[in-house]
C-alpha cells in the first residue's frame, strides 16, 4: 500500500517537471523566432519624359478610387518638413517687396497762378505769397513774362522756361505768377498755363480772387481798363465765366477761391496761408489797405 502511494507521488513529480519544461522551451522558441517587418520603399519618380499621358477621363476615375480607397497605416509615411533657409540666405535677401509697397514720389514745389477779372486784388495776393518764401514779383512786369520772343498777343499764354529766371528760384519754397483776365488784351490760356506749370516740374495750383462787383467796376474804369462800367461789368460777367469753365476741365488742379476784402483779417490770412498753403506768414508782411472806399467818398 504505501509502495504504491509512492509510486502515485513519483509518477506526479515527473509529469509537471515534463509540462514545465515544455512551456519554457516553447517561450524559447517563439522569442528567438524573427519577427516580420513591413518596410514601405517609395518608388522613383518618373520626370516629365518619362510619365504617360493621362486621360482626363482616366484622371477622374483615378482619384475616385484614391478617395474610396481606406487608408491603412503601413502606407502613411512621415516625412520631415524640410529645413527652413538661415537669415543670410540669398533667398531671403533677394526677396521680392511687399505688394503694397508703394514707390517713393518725389514732392514738387507749388506753382500758385493767380487769376481774376482786371481790378480783383492780383497782384497784391502775389505780393503776399513773395513775402512767405514764393519766387516772383507782383508788379505788371514778372520773371515768368517773355515779352521779347513773342507778340504781345502770345506772350500771356507762354512762361519764360526756368533756365531764363533770375537766381533764387531754386531756394524758393514755391512761385506766384499773376494772369488777369484778361491780361494785357489778351484773355489767357488757363489750361495751357496749367500744363506749362506741370512741364517745368512744379505742382500746379490755382487761386481765383473775387472783389465786389461793384467796386471791381469802378476800379476798372479808374484804372483806364474800361471806358465805362457797362463794359467793366460785361467783362467781369464774361472773366468770371472764364475761369469757371476752365476749371471744370482740370477737376484734379488744387484751386481755392479767395476773398479779396478778407485779406485784411488775420485770421482769413492765418486760414489761407498756413492751413490751406503750408506758407506761415511773417509777422512783418503786406498789410491790406482799404481802397474800396474810396470808390464812394
Amino acid at each position: 500500500m504505501a509502495s504504491s502511494a509512492m509510486a502515485l507521488g513519483w509518477q506526479t513529480f515527473v509529469t509537471v517537471v515534463a509540462v514545465t519544461v515544455c512551456i519554457n522551451l516553447s517561450v524559447i522558441l517563439l522569442l528567438r523566432e524573427p519577427q516580420q517587418r513591413i518596410v514601405v520603399v517609395a518608388a522613383p519618380t518618373p520626370t516629365i519624359d518619362e510619365q504617360p499621358p493621362v486621360d482626363e477621363a482616366d484622371d477622374e476615375q483615378l482619384w475616385d478610387a484614391a478617395s474610396a480607397a481606406p487608408v491603412r497605416t503601413e502606407d502613411v509615411v512621415t516625412r520631415t518638413p524640410p529645413t527652413p533657409p538661415p537669415a543670410s540666405s540669398p533667398s531671403r535677401l533677394l526677396r521680392s517687396p511687399s505688394p503694397t509697397s508703394r514707390p517713393h514720389i518725389p514732392i514738387r514745389k507749388p506753382f500758385y497762378l493767380v487769376t481774376s477779372p482786371e481790378s480783383n486784388g492780383n497782384r497784391f495776393l502775389v505780393k503776399l505769397l513773395v513775402s512767405a518764401g514764393c519766387y516772383g514779383q507782383s508788379g505788371h512786369e514778372q520773371p515768368f513774362d517773355d515779352r521779347g520772343r513773342h507778340a504781345a498777343s502770345l506772350w500771356p499764354n507762354r512762361i519764360r522756361d526756368r533756365r531764363y529766371w533770375s537766381r533764387g528760384h531754386e531756394m524758393a519754397k514755391c512761385a506766384a505768377m499773376h494772369r488777369s483776365i484778361p491780361h494785357n488784351g489778351v484773355w489767357p490760356d488757363l489750361v495751357a498755363l496749367v500744363k506749362q506749370i506741370d512741364t517745368l516740374g512744379y505742382e500746379p495750383r490755382i487761386l481765383v480772387s473775387f472783389r465786389p462787383e461793384d467796386v471791381a467796376r469802378i476800379s476798372q474804369v479808374t484804372q483806364k481798363h474800361v471806358r465805362t462800367e457797362e463794359q467793366a461789368e460785361t467783362n467781369i460777367l464774361r472773366a468770371q465765366r472764364h475761369v469757371i469753365d476752365a476749371l471744370g476741365t482740370m477737376p484734379k488742379v488744387w484751386v481755392r477761391f479767395v476773398l479779396y476784402e478778407q485779406l485784411g483779417h488775420e485770421h482769413y490770412l492765418h486760414w489761407l496761408f498756413s492751413e490751406q498753403m503750408g506758407l506761415p506768414l511773417a509777422a512783418n508782411h503786406p498789410k491790406f489797405e482799404d481802397r474800396d472806399s474810396k470808390h464812394f467818398h
